[in-house]
């Protein structure tokens, strides 16, 4: 393990991931950069997220501050130990399970009322909704690469986006995330869980295929080598 450092500050609203692409509409509205356009990003924001855990599921973050009290007291093969991670199982499962019901019992649970009129637009065009991560990673001190989970073609309902929502919530509890933190010296369970997921207009092709060669979307992935 790498001597422990400061949990680098974010943006907790949407989290690491969020700072970043605003980062990249920043650069290209400066620059005037024409016919490159970077979605706009909706979601499960972190608060929205910590309210609906934290009235569904509260013994999550008793069981966090826990965890945070064994780490300090042995940080040595932490994430090996037996207890460890079968309280790290039981609070995925219950993240998934939260969100789960709220499809079944009130589909309006967790997100703001302004996400239907988003999705709506979605589905007018046809397309599908990517959701993806955005806790601790993207940033300067910790890219987390591979440690949290994205799902791609979701459904543009929001009965539908609620579970994968609670998957991709769930993976930031998952043993590699939190091997990718500690092994950059960031100990993730000195502070609340952030919780946000971004919700993205899917670039892609059309499921069942395109019928012509300049139909088919192209996107891309920018790296940068100043992550300031």
């Amino acid at each position: 393990m790498k001597t422990e450092v400061e949990i680098p500050e974010i943006e907790l609203t949407f989290g690491g991931k969020y700072q970043g692409n605003q980062k990249i509409v920043d650069l290209i509205e400066t620059l005037h950069i024409d016919r490159v356009e970077v979605l706009s990003v909706k979601g499960l924001s972190h608060e929205q997220a910590f309210s609906f855990l934290t009235q569904m599921a509260p013994a999550i973050f008793v069981e966090w501050e826990d965890l945070n009290q064994k780490y300090q007291k042995n940080p040595e093969n932490f994430l090996q130990d037996f207890e460890t991670l079968y309280t790290l199982k039981t609070i995925r499962k219950a993240i998934k399970f939260c969100f789960d019901q709220a499809k079944n019992d009130d589909p309006s649970k967790p997100f703001a009322k302004q996400l239907d009129e988003w999705l709506a637009k979605i589905r007018r065009d046809n397309s599908y909704v990517m959701l993806r991560s955005s806790s601790l990673e993207d940033l300067q001190e910790l890219a987390n690469a591979g440690g949290n989970k994205n799902i791609a073609y979701v459904e543009s309902e929001r009965s539908e986006i609620l579970f994968p929502c609670g998957k991709v919530a769930a993976s930031y509890f998952s043993v590699r995330s939190l091997k990718n933190c500690l092994e950059s010296g960031i100990n993730r369970f000195s502070k609340a869980p952030t919780l946000s997921v971004l919700l993205q207009k899917l670039i892609g092709k059309t499921v069942g295929g395109e019928s012509g060669r300049e139909d088919i979307p192209v996107s891309l992935v920018m790296f940068t080598s100043e992550p300031s």
